[in-house]
């Protein structure tokens, strides 16, 4: 018998300003980070300053 365990989804949150240039440098960093770590998802966010 065997058994697969899955390990748990990490969440990450990556937070950024909503001017379009902070949004396409945050973006460009979360396509960095997913592929160096395809196992944890990214989520970006956006706030007002």
């Amino acid at each position: 018998m065997t058994s697969v365990v899955s390990s748990p989804t990490r969440t990450i949150r990556i937070g950024s300003r909503k001017s379009q240039l902070a949004l396409v440098q945050t973006y460009w960093v979360r396509e960095q980070l997913q592929k160096s770590f395809p196992d944890i998802t990214f989520e970006v966010h956006t706030m007002s300053t």
